[in-house]
C-alpha cells in the first residue's frame, strides 16, 4: 500500500438522548447505594457515589465532539494521544453488516487495554485500514470489552 497515512474524523462516542426515566434510574440507584453504604458506616463511599451519580447526570447530555483518528507508520493517533506501535500488540477489524466497522487494537496500557476505534466508511474503507495496519501489527481476533458493551446498552 502506497499511502503515507490514513486519517478520518468520527464522533468520540455514539450519542443517545437520555429520557427522564434514565435520569430517575441513575439518581435512585446512586441514592440507594449511598444509603446502603451509610448503613455500613462508610461515609466516604456514600459521598463518592453521590458525586459520581451527579457527575454522570450532568455530563449525560453532552454532545460528542468530532475527533480525528490517524494511522501512520509511527503509530495510531486518537485526537492528541499517540500510541506508538511499540506499545501495541495486535489488531482486529470488526466489520459486520449490523454495526459500524471498528478497529480494535490491543495495547500494553492497563486502563485502555483494548482501543475501540470506529471506522467511518463514508471516509475510509475498512479493508484499507486492515491492509495498512497489517504492515505494522499482527492480526488477532479481538472482541470489544464486555464493560464497554454493557455501558453502551445502559445508555452511558
Amino acid at each position: 500500500m502506497e499511502k503515507e497515512k490514513i486519517i478520518w474524523p468520527s464522533y468520540e462516542y455514539d450519542f443517545r438522548e437520555k429520557s427522564r426515566d434514565w435520569f430517575w434510574a441513575v439518581g435512585i440507584t446512586a441514592l440507594s447505594i449511598a444509603a446502603i453504604s451509610l448503613l455500613f458506616a462508610n461515609i466516604f463511599f456514600a459521598i463518592f457515589i453521590i458525586l459520581a451519580g451527579t457527575t454522570i447526570m450532568i455530563t449525560a447530555n453532552r454532545p460528542p465532539k468530532i475527533i480525528d483518528f490517524e494511522i501512520s507508520d509511527k503509530g495510531i493517533r486518537i485526537d492528541e494521544v499517540v500510541y506508538p506501535y511499540t506499545e501495541l500488540h495486535s489488531f482486529w477489524v470488526e466489520d459486520n453488516k449490523f454495526s459500524v466497522p471498528k478497529l480494535l487494537v490491543r495495547s500494553e496500557r492497563l486502563i485502555a487495554h483494548i482501543l475501540v476505534i470506529p471506522i467511518e466508511t463514508d471516509v475510509v474503507n475498512a479493508k484499507d485500514v486492515r491492509e495498512y495496519i497489517g504492515q505494522f501489527l499482527p492480526e488477532e481476533t479481538l472482541y470489544e470489552p464486555l464493560s464497554k458493551r454493557v455501558m453502551e446498552s445502559l445508555g452511558f
